[in-house]
């Protein structure tokens, strides 16, 4: 499958939850050759899986929402053709305690460290 498959495909994305620009990221409207990409909105995570479980369309995930959100009418497809999730650490802006700063220090030190990526679309 690729970009351009994504035109005979119904795509299912969010409603107000995720900003627009993360959308058109990771979510585009059109293939590379100007193709719509037919799309159905779902208000949060888990009706999307069951709009994907229902036969309506196809949804993006990162490669570990299976772990957390496996469903046995669904199945996953890995995509390589759109930009990576990028994870990142957060927490309250008004705490730096030393209970943050310990687990910022951990994933520092313990993470592992990924090769670096390309987000070009293919």
């Amino acid at each position: 499958m690729t970009l351009e498959d994504l035109a005979a495909t119904t795509i299912i994305t969010f409603a107000a939850a995720i900003p627009q620009y993360w959308q058109e990221y990771h979510c585009p409207r059109q293939t590379p050759s100007g193709r719509p990409i037919p799309r159905l909105v779902a208000g949060y995570w888990q009706e999307a899986l069951a709009m994907v479980g229902a036969g309506k369309g196809a949804t993006f995930a990162s490669a570990r929402a299976e772990q957390y959100y496996a469903r046995p009418d669904t199945a996953r497809l890995p995509f390589p053709h759109l930009p990576r999730f990028e994870y990142v650490a957060a927490w309250p802006r008004t705490s730096n305690s030393p209970l943050v700063q310990a687990f910022l220090q951990t994933i520092h030190q313990d993470a592992p460290r990924l090769p670096a990526h390309s987000n070009s679309r293919q």
